[in-house]
Parts: C-alpha cells; structure tokens; sequence
C-alpha cells in the first residue's frame, strides 16, 4: 500500500508491503533500489525513518519483533521551494522538474494511471521544460485542469473495448460472422464526455453586437446627411457594409461590361459582388435623395413599389437575363478581364 504525508518541509511517500517486507531490506542492503508500480524508483539514500546500516540482518529472520518493526518504509520524495513541492527527478526517472503546488491534496492518482501508467513519464514524453501544478507560477496547469488531464486516461473497460475493437477490425475483413466490436468500441466512445474546447460562438458574439450596432449607427448617419453625399461615395460606403454583413463576398468590381446580344451592344453593371464560390451578385445602389421606394397610400391594403424601386429591379433582371444568355463565353470573358485583379 502507498500513502502519502506532507510535513513543513518535505513530501513522504509511505509503502507498506502487502507481503514480506524483507525483500525491501535485501534490496537495500545489496544498494539496489525498489520498484513501484511502473513510477517510482525508491533507494535507501532517500528513507526517511530508517537507517540500512543498523538493521541486524542475522536476527531479522528469526526475530519476529525486529521483523513486525521493520514493516513500514518512508521515503522523501520532495521538498518544499516556494510553496511548490519539488519533487525528486530521480524517483520519478524524468528528465524535467516536476513542482506541486503544497496545497495540492497528494494521492496516488496524481502520479499512476490504470496499469501501471506513470503519468509524468508521459509527460516528460511531451514536454522538455519544467511542469508546475497548481499554484503561482504563470506556466502552471491549475489543478482542477490537471484532474481533468487524469479522467482522460483510458480505464480497464476502455482498454479492453479497444482491444477488442482492433481484433474485430481485422477478423471481419476475412471471416464472416464476427462481432462489430469496432462500432461497439466507437458508440462507448461516443457516450464518454470528451474534451470541449472554448466556445468561440460566446467570446465574439459581443463583437458581433458592437459590429451591426456600429453599421446601424452609420446607416442613420448616412441618411442625415444625404444630401452631403455624392452618389459615388454613398456607393462605396454601402458596398462596405454589404461586405461586412456578408463576408462571403471577397471581391466588387465597378462597371462589369455584358453584352446586350439582341441590340449589339454593351451594357454595364454598376457593381459586381463574387463570392468565395465564384458565383457573381448583381448591386444597383442608389442615393434616397428624399423619395420613397414604396407608395404612402396603399393599394388592396398593400405598399406597391415606387417606380424607382420598380425600375431598378427591371434592371437586374434584364442584366441577369444578358449573363444568362452569353452563357459560358460571358464568364470566360469577365474571368480573364478580372483575374489580375486582388481580392
């Protein structure tokens, strides 16, 4: 059994053999350490409440009382520095410093997973630096981060399901009949609660806020001051909101040449909207200068379109109607005209 004790100064690892203590004495009479349970490696220059050279080894086997005295080991397994335990490298065979915060409840948890796992071994494994647990370090895991670190090793059960898992994957490739324990495997996985992330939905959805406040505040603005606009710059100003309210669109192109094919001519979009697909928007944006785009009155208890908004919606369709028409040729012919220029 291993246990632990904290002092002011030191972290004690307490072993109680389970069997005859006497091979622990053996070992250390010969200079040899002891092993234990995959994670530490234990000697006799760190026991705590035992001196090796006064043990009478001629009496030990024949001396019950010497025997039962001997049936409980302490080891110092780290010292206390700046309110971290530092804990002894070499019981732990790493090549980096391990610190825990003092506060820090010491269980067996914190240093072995299921069979036999060294769970600072694997951290060596990954890490070339010195790992602090808890405490003020500005590097330090928190705690409870390093619990959730601990559930994450898979269990006897999970081991077992993956090995099964492994084996039926290759069984069914042959034989038929087999077990899916493949599927078995995944929706065990699938029930386990797994590692979630920070919700980046939450963190910027106050920037999302400011973000259509702000295009809000301008627009009322931009309708104050209408008459200080020239129509060329309320364009520009509107096509930036366009684009921050629909990011998809990375490039506008002014003054996109189609071809009328029923007239013989070239008509002109104002402004070209493409997306990250490559498909083309149409935008006709106009000044308000003071006019509604829907009637005052109503027509069958509906707001009809002023001719304005009518004709600017005749527009688009007739360009659209002339893209469609040109076909393959008319995109061909705006792809090479815009392909030097930057999204």
């Amino acid at each position: 059994m291993i246990k632990f004790r904290k002092d002011n100064t030191k972290l004690i690892l307490i072993y109680e053999p389970d069997d005859d203590p006497r091979w622990v004495l053996y070992k250390f009479k010969e200079n040899q350490p002891i092993h234990l349970i995959g994670t530490y490696t234990l000697n006799k220059n760190i026991l705590y409440n035992l001196d090796i050279g006064s043990i009478d080894f001629d009496s030990l086997d024949n001396d019950l009382e010497e025997y039962e005295k001997h049936h409980k080991f302490e080891f110092v397994i780290a010292n206390v520095e700046d309110n971290y335990y530092k804990l002894d490298s070499n019981v732990f065979s790493l090549g980096i410093t391990v610190y825990i915060d003092k506060d820090v409840k010491i269980e067996k948890k914190l240093f072995t997973s299921v069979k036999n796992i060294s769970v600072l071994k694997k951290i060596n494994d990954i890490l070339k630096k010195d790992f602090y647990i808890g405490g003020s370090n500005n590097e330090n895991i928190p705690y409870k981060e390093y619990i959730k670190l601990l559930n994450k090793f898979p269990n006897n059960y999970e081991l077992i399901k993956y090995a099964e898992s492994r084996l039926s994957g290759i069984i069914r490739e042959y034989i038929e009949g087999a077990n899916d324990a493949e599927n078995s495997y995944q929706k065990y996985l699938n029930k386990k609660s797994g590692y979630r992330g920070e919700n980046l939905l939450v963190r910027f959805e106050s920037n999302e806020h400011y973000k259509y406040e702000t295009i809000l505040s301008k627009l009322k603005k931009m309708l104050e001051r209408e008459d200080e606009y020239k129509e060329k710059d309320w364009q520009i100003e509107i096509l930036e909101i366009i684009q921050l309210i629909y990011p998809k669109y990375i490039s506008v192109f002014q003054n996109v040449p189609i071809k009328d094919v029923y007239n013989s001519t070239t008509r002109y979009l104002d402004y070209a909207l493409i997306d990250v697909n490559g498909n083309l928007d149409i935008a006709e944006i106009k000044k308000p200068s003071g006019f509604n785009v829907v009637s005052t009155t109503t027509y069958r208890d509906n707001h009809i379109p002023m001719r304005e908004l009518s004709g600017s919606i005749m527009q688009v369709e007739k360009y659209i109607f002339y893209l469609n028409k040109c076909g393959l040729k008319a995109d061909k012919n705006l792809s090479l005209r815009y392909k030097d220029q930057n999204y």
